[in-house]
C-alpha cells in the first residue's frame, strides 16, 4: 500500500494517495513514514495546517530527522510565519550542519525579517557546502551590493555567469555596480548584454534608459566645462 501511494504521489493523484496513508496511519499510528509522506501531499492540496500537524507527530516518531523540520519550514513559510520557519530551518540545521537547501532557506526567511548580517552567514554557509549554488551566490550578492561591498558582489555575479551566461538579473546587477563606481560604458555594456539575451527585459531597459541619461548629462557638463576654460 505504501508503495502504491508513493505511486501516485508520482503522478499529482494527491486525494488517493491521502487516502491511502490516511487508511495505512489507522491499521499502524506509528507508521512514521506514512505521517511523513501524508504531509507533503496535503502541502501539495494547501492544507497546510494538517500538513503542519502531520510533520510534527512524524518528529516526535522520529526526532532526529532533518528533513522534516525544513519540510516544516516550508509549510510555516508559506503560511507567513516567518517566526515558526526560522525556528524549523534552525532546528533542521541543528541536526544536520552541512544542510545548504535549509541554510539558503533560513537566509531567505531572515532576509524577509530584516536580520540581514545573520542572512549574510547562511548564504555563505551555504555556498561554501554547495560551491554551485548559484541561487544563494546571487541573493547574497544583492544583500552585499546594498551593503557597498561592490567587489565581493561582483565576484559571485561573475562566478554565476561563468556556468550560467544566460543569467540575465546578474548583468542588470553587474550594471549597478559599475554604475556606483563611475564605470558608466561598463555598466551600459552590461546592460546591453542583458537585451541580447532577452530583448524585451522591461527592467534593463529602464536601467539603460538612466544610465545613458546620466552619460549624456556628464558628457554635457564636460563639454560645457570646457567651453568655460576655452
Amino acid at each position: 500500500h505504501l508503495s502504491l501511494a508513493n505511486t501516485l504521489v508520482q503522478r499529482n493523484c494527491w486525494d488517493e494517495a491521502a487516502n491511502i496513508y490516511r487508511h495505512l496511519l489507522r491499521l499502524d499510528p506509528n507508521r512514521a513514514e506514512a505521517y511523513f509522506n501524508l504531509g507533503g501531499v496535503l502541502n501539495k492540496q494547501g492544507k497546510l495546517d494538517e500538513a503542519v500537524n502531520s510533520f510534527r507527530t512524524f518528529a516526535q516518531l522520529v526526532p532526529d530527522n532533518a528533513q522534516v523540520h525544513f519540510s516544516l519550514g516550508n509549510t510555516f513559510k508559506k503560511q507567513g510565519h516567518l517566526d515558526e520557519a526560522i525556528a524549523s530551518f534552525r532546528e533542521a540545521i541543528a541536526r544536520q550542519a552541512n544542510y545548504p537547501e535549509a541554510l539558503y532557506n533560513l537566509a531567505n526567511s531572515l532576509v524577509e525579517c530584516q536580520q540581514i548580517d545573520e542572512a549574510i552567514l547562511y548564504y555563505e554557509r551555504a555556498i561554501a557546502i554547495e560551491q554551485d549554488f548559484n541561487q544563494a551566490k546571487f541573493n547574497l550578492a544583492v544583500l552585499l551590493i546594498d551593503r557597498g561591498n561592490f567587489e565581493l558582489a561582483s565576484r559571485y555575479l561573475q562566478q554565476i555567469l561563468e556556468v550560467q551566461p544566460n543569467y540575465i538579473e546578474c548583468y542588470c546587477r553587474l550594471g549597478t555596480i559599475l554604475q556606483h563606481q563611475g564605470k558608466l560604458p561598463e555598466a551600459i555594456n552590461a546592460l546591453q548584454q542583458a537585451l541580447q539575451i532577452q530583448p524585451n527585459y522591461a527592467s534593463a531597459h529602464y536601467q539603460l534608459y538612466n544610465l545613458l541619461s546620466v552619460q549624456d548629462l556628464a558628457a554635457s557638463r564636460q563639454a560645457a566645462e570646457s567651453f568655460v576654460h576655452f
